[in-house]
């Protein structure tokens, strides 16, 4: 087995530039879960998150951006240039708006450490060398280790394991009453999505038939050990929508739907920790979800191309308490909004939970169409030879709406990297490049403009 492995990663007779990318993007790929580490608690994390696998990302973004730097040849995309400079007026407008400071915070130093972390997310979706598949696949099987590894020995562990990893250096996060594994993640529910996104991949690149059924079943398991209600719900709802995609025949659904519910209800009736008996109501995250999602449909309905990192607090702040009072005119018993209530002042975890509504407040209607477009086409070119991806993109795009953000979690960013890659890379369409530079040996400089 090690043997495969070694010999996939690192093929004979190939450059030190590839030998050196697959060595950082096996160890980009294979930290991955570890997603709580000892960054945390340094000033590092509001530049690059609090996973060790920003590390290996950066030196691949350098090796990547060094040879424009070079050799003097560079050039500016299209959908790139664009991107950066909607974010630059958004900046602006951001300030317009709101001011510079919120509590004596300065808001245009806030906004860069939020658009560092989103930048190194998009980094590694797009950066990486996907295509070396020997080296992703080898990094794969070892991140499901590792994941399994945080499971059993982290605290609560769910097999009365020695808690190994419970310590400053892979938990960071304090959580004094956690009654849920989180394995090497800081909360469950970054467990929940990063299982499914290791495992799922896994099975992809899984060669036999019955490697594939082993890793599918495993990670289901794991998701029920995990006692994750948003990562059990997700997969059989991508299940069935596959189910609904390749099975034309009027009595296959019926079939398939008699043998699965029966099956997902017993397992989901059979874990008592997703289904507490103090009812969701009661539950201070459900609050905290349904009034930042309303309120930032509200900031999108008054500000409809966004309002930029840079005021993203102080819109929360004035638009939070009106979403507060909606949710509760809505509920027919008293709710405890006093996590979501700290949102109003300088709590340092502002944000909607979720990956979509929290970049809809920052970048508005524009980021909400091409998020639907984009990931719409890639499933479309999905569905056809490569199910199991299609599973996991669907799965982390409705994770992303319902409980999941990005910050620290790059396993995501893996499974549609992975994914696009599988696809051909043009998920833009055709890229043109707007700005062309080329610097000769003798230091001559040329420009071209392309249209």
């Amino acid at each position: 087995m090690l043997v495969s492995l070694g010999s996939g990663m690192f093929p004979r007779n190939e450059s030190l530039d590839t030998t050196l990318q697959r060595l950082l993007i096996f160890t980009f790929i294979a930290l991955c879960p570890i997603q709580d580490f000892i960054l945390r608690g340094t000033a590092l994390i509001a530049i690059v998150g609090s996973s060790p696998s920003s590390v290996p990302l950066l030196f691949i973004i350098f090796l990547t951006l060094a040879p424009w730097v070079v050799c003097g040849r560079f050039r500016v995309l299209q959908v790139g240039a664009i991107a950066a400079l909607y974010a630059f007026m958004l900046t602006i407008y951001g300030v317009m708006q709101f001011g510079m400071t919120f509590y004596g915070q300065n808001l245009l130093r806030t906004s860069l450490g939020s658009l560092m972390i989103l930048s190194l997310f998009l980094a590694a979706i797009f950066i990486p060398r996907y295509e070396l598949r020997g080296t992703v696949r080898s990094a794969c099987y070892v991140a499901f280790f590792i994941l399994v590894l945080g499971l059993c020995f982290s605290h609560p562990t769910p097999f009365g394991l020695p808690r190994f990893f419970d310590n400053p250096a892979f938990h960071s996060t304090i959580i004094p009453t956690l009654d849920r594994p989180r394995g090497l993640s800081s909360e469950p529910s970054f467990l929940s999505v990063t299982t499914i996104s290791i495992g799922l991949l896994c099975a992809h690149f899984s060669r036999k038939r019955i490697s594939k059924t082993f890793f599918l079943l495993v990670t289901v398991g794991l998701l029920l050990a995990i006692g994750s209600k948003g990562g059990i719900f997700i997969i059989f709802i991508c299940l069935g929508i596959l189910a609904m995609l390749r099975f034309r025949k009027w009595y296959q659904l019926p079939v398939l739907g008699l043998a699965i519910v029966p099956l997902a209800l017993i397992a989901t009736a059979s874990i008592p920790t997703l289904f507490p008996e103090t009812g969701i109501l009661q539950s201070g995250s459900v609050q905290t979800r349904a009034s930042m999602i309303l309120c930032a449909t509200a900031i999108v309905a008054h500000h409809p191309f966004g309002v930029g990192f840079s005021g993203y607090r102080a819109a929360v702040s004035k638009y939070l308490p009106d979403s507060m009072s909606s949710i509760q005119s809505l509920s027919p018993l008293p709710l405890d909004f006093s996590e979501v209530s700290e949102y109003l002042g300088v709590s340092p975890n502002v944000g909607t939970k979720t990956f979509f509504f929290d970049q809809a407040m920052c970048f508005g209607l524009p980021f909400v169409i091409l998020f639907i477009v984009l990931i719409i086409r890639l499933l479309k070119r999905l569905s056809v030879e490569k199910r199991i991806l299609f599973v996991g993109v669907m799965a982390v795009a409705i994770a992303f709406c319902s409980y999941v953000s990005v910050s620290g979690e790059y396993a995501t960013a893996i499974l549609l990297g992975v994914a696009i890659q599988e696809t051909g890379r043009n998920l833009f369409g055709r890229a043109r490049p707007i700005i062309q530079a080329q610097i000769a040996h003798s230091n001559r400089k040329k420009l071209t403009i392309l249209d």
